[in-house]
């Protein structure tokens, strides 16, 4: 199924544009782990404002194109105990 699977329609509702990339930056987080690559959210937030044209034009290329590179395909998920879960367990 994965092989012929196309996923939905885009429309005119699912635009990808600057500033929908500049709010979604503007909305991250601080102080979250890295990803694989070693990038947090602060390296994206204090970047300069030419990123948000960047990567607009690069997802802009992956819906044209229909491919998602596999390097976006990875993550690792390393989960960390709360302080209040190992009060539980002893």
């Amino acid at each position: 199924m994965r092989a012929t699977y196309s996923g939905f329609p885009i429309t005119d509702e699912h635009v990808i544009d600057t500033e929908l990339i500049s709010n979604v930056i503007f909305r991250l987080h601080s102080g979250k782990a890295a990803d694989i690559a070693g990038l947090t959210a602060e390296h994206v937030t204090h970047c300069h404002p030419s990123l948000s044209l960047v990567l607009c034009r690069l997802f802009k290329l992956i819906v044209q194109h229909e491919y998602v590179p596999s390097r976006f395909r990875r993550s690792c998920i390393v989960p960390v105990p709360k302080v209040k879960d190992l009060e539980l367990s002893l």
